[in-house]
């Protein structure tokens, strides 16, 4: 997975703030989407998730299932690039 270079982020008190430069369009993370967004580049999936439960004291049980819900919600809005490995 990588970050989409025509997106911008801006790490806000409670989050941050992603910004699809070719469509103008905002959307707002909370601390765990921001968590996810500052890890995403260069991992695959499992890697990401075994990341992102490292660093959060009391992961939910269903943290995989939701942060597979978060990715396609993000690839689908072009804010990353997913790419099958060769």
């Amino acid at each position: 997975m990588r970050r989409n270079p025509r997106a911008e982020y801006r790490e806000l008190d409670e989050g941050g703030m992603l910004t699809q430069l070719d469509t103008g369009q905002h959307h707002g993370l909370n601390p765990v989407g921001a968590l996810i967004w500052s890890h995403i580049d260069g991992q695959t999936f499992g890697e990401l998730v075994e990341s992102v439960h490292s660093k959060i004291t009391e992961p939910p049980p269903q943290l995989a299932a939701d942060m597979s819900e978060f990715i396609e919600a993000l690839k689908k809005r072009r804010l990353i690039d997913i790419s099958s490995p060769a």
